[in-house]
């Protein structure tokens, strides 16, 4: 500990309370187990309002004026009866609001079947339509595929003729500014170096029964 730093003991392990699981050690923090973490938790974000909360693949494609280029995508890429078959399926998939603000968005399956497409509409309205292209392309990659198939690229040449068919932008690089901006609003102080002083800055708090070590000095870092 560097000369005139205030002494701050450790706090003591509780006795009455074990954790069910470890918790995941981020990035660039060392680990010290058995030491209480945080106790409280961020307050909830509003979401946006572009986007009706129970807004469906084919409701929103409409909006954008893209079902006449998904329609006229997959029928290219499929013989009339599949590519019809495909069209009542991607129409019924949920459209979700995403809270992320590193990723513009997510196409989410579970087994052979999709569960939702998530969207975050902080993005430009360029961005978003190419955003959602991408997305709708990754879902017509697992629908589309034979059953059983396991799915290891999912950027791999069959996603790739699929984007081309529905007009993605490939030189697009999934870079909003507005995003970011979002992002750099939400970082808040999370931790503080109890050796040198170094505020962390993180969308969220660090999970709790657990203590981390700052990489750059090794000295504990205390919660606020």
């Amino acid at each position: 500990m560097r000369t005139g730093a205030p002494h701050l003991a450790l706090p003591p392990r509780p006795a009455h309370r074990r954790l069910r699981r470890p918790a995941k050690a981020l990035p660039g923090l060392k680990v010290i187990p058995g030491y209480p973490g945080i106790t409280d938790r961020p307050a909830p974000l509003q979401g946006s309002t572009n986007v009706p909360d129970h807004s469906t693949v084919r409701l929103l494609a409409e909006k954008l004026r893209l079902w006449p280029q998904l329609t006229i995508g997959v029928r290219s890429m499929l013989p009339t009866g599949e590519a019809a078959v495909l069209l009542e399926r991607l129409a019924g998939i949920p459209v979700r609001r995403s809270r992320a603000t590193r990723t513009l968005g997510a196409y989410v399956s579970r087994g052979a079947e999709a569960v939702c497409i998530r969207l975050q509409f902080t993005q430009e309205p360029d961005i978003l339509l190419n955003t959602f292209l991408h997305e709708l392309a990754h879902a017509c990659d697992h629908l589309a595929d034979p059953a059983g198939r396991r799915h290891r690229r999912p950027h791999g040449p069959r996603w790739r003729a699929w984007a081309t068919a529905l007009g993605v932008d490939f030189s697009c690089r999934g870079r909003s500014e507005a995003l970011a901006a979002l992002h750099r609003k939400r970082l808040k102080v999370v931790a503080v170096c109890r050796r040198c002083g170094t505020e962390i800055r993180r969308t969220r708090r660090l999970p709790r029964g657990r203590s981390y070590l700052h990489p750059a000095c090794g000295g504990q870092l205390l919660p606020v």
